[in-house]
């Protein structure tokens, strides 16, 4: 990798992931190039999470329904855009220089398939509760402020933990460190935990640790067994910090293997009949938490107040959302500049978009447009 690649790949993962704390001075850098985001595929140690599919992909549709959305979509340099209502694929609508087998970057939208495995860790029993403390499986943290951090903690990021300032020497291990796992258990509690929603990153990749511990597997593998081949998704990747090494909270897979993420969280843990993981835990992840009411377990639920979503005082980005949802019961999954599987238990919708990153990505375009897409059919 030359200098000039890995900074390339270093900027894309730092504003991909919010990881690292900006100062209150500092301004949003641009989001990175979607060629530069590709470019980290070619370049970083990938691990394969293996897959089981069973039928052929649904070909390109589309609906003049949903034009608007499909408009936003190509405003946005979208690879595609999908919608799915129960049990029906409605809108498969793929983009130029994009098919239905292309995989594509999610950014942040892993985060909810880590939590979604800490509910089938639980079903197996490698993990009791999630009010058990996290230094049950770090002893890193068993003699210091961090013993008190629980798994309920860091699935609502709100762990207290350390949010390192971008320049600073804990930033870089964090953001394309050889060796991510030192870095991460090296934070130190900076307030109490369940004190303050703060979205970092570093939650859920140090949950990864856990999860890898508690079930004495790869977090790919145990991915593999307990979601992909299940759902009967394709064979996915992950990026890791080094060969053998942890998985970076992002995952390649193919826009339509999203769907099925989905329709998961929509079955309350059922997906075509089968038990995937208990309804008790879908239930507890689109709970709100007690520190902030847009969020859950990983995952974003419903409009947030005026136009702007917040991930908390150390992150300088903020969500766009130009109305509130037409619906109340929004359930979503966010990969930063606008990765997004939108769930709307309400309507029996699942809203799958993939694409370009981009920092005026606006949440309330796409679902809007589709339920009202919808609402039209008469």
């Amino acid at each position: 990798m030359t200098s000039r690649q890995a900074a390339s790949a270093a900027a894309a993962w730092l504003l991909a992931f919010t990881t690292i704390a900006v100062s209150a001075s500092a301004q949003t850098p641009p989001p990175p190039r979607r060629d530069t985001v590709r470019e980290l595929h070619s370049l970083a140690p990938l691990e394969t999470v293996v897959g089981r599919p069973t039928a052929d992909l649904p070909g390109p549709s589309d609906d003049p329904r949903f034009a608007a959305a499909i408009a936003y979509g190509a405003h946005t340099d979208s690879d595609a855009v999908l919608v799915w209502q129960r049990g029906r694929l409605l809108l498969a609508h793929d983009y130029p220089g994009h098919g239905p087998d292309a995989q594509t970057w999610s950014a942040s939208m892993e985060k909810t398939l880590i939590a979604l495995l800490v509910g089938v860790a639980i079903d197996r029993g490698y993990i009791k509760s999630v009010d058990q403390p996290a230094s049950t499986w770090l002893p890193e943290w068993k003699n210091d402020a961090r013993a008190k951090i629980t798994l309920r903690d860091l699935l609502t990021m709100s762990s207290g933990l350390e949010h390192p300032t971008f320049g600073s020497p804990k930033a870089a291990p964090l953001i394309m460190g050889p060796n991510m796992s030192p870095a991460l258990l090296a934070l130190e509690a900076a307030q109490p935990p369940g004190s303050a929603f703060d979205y970092n990153t570093s939650d859920a990749e140090i949950m990864m640790i856990v999860l890898e511990r508690a079930s004495h597997q790869r977090f790919a593998d145990f991915l593999s067994g307990a979601l992909w081949k299940p759902l009967s998704l394709a064979d996915a990747q992950l990026s890791l910090d080094h060969l053998g090494g942890l998985p970076r909270p992002t995952i390649f897979a193919r826009a339509r293997d999203w769907l099925p993420i989905g329709e998961l969280i929509y079955g309350h843990g059922a997906y075509h009949g089968r038990r995937i993981v208990s309804a008790a835990w879908i239930k507890a992840m689109t709970t709100p938490s007690p520190l902030n009411p847009n969020y859950g377990y990983f995952v974003w639920l419903g409009s947030p107040p005026g136009t702007e979503r917040s991930y908390g005082p150390f992150v300088s980005f903020k969500a766009k959302h130009s109305a509130p949802y037409a619906a109340s019961d929004v359930v979503y999954l966010d990969g930063y500049g606008g990765e997004r599987v939108y769930i709307v238990p309400s309507r029996g919708l699942v809203i799958v978009r993939t694409g370009a990153t981009r920092d005026d990505w606006d949440d309330a375009i796409i679902p809007n447009a589709v339920i009202e897409g919808l609402s039209s059919r008469a």
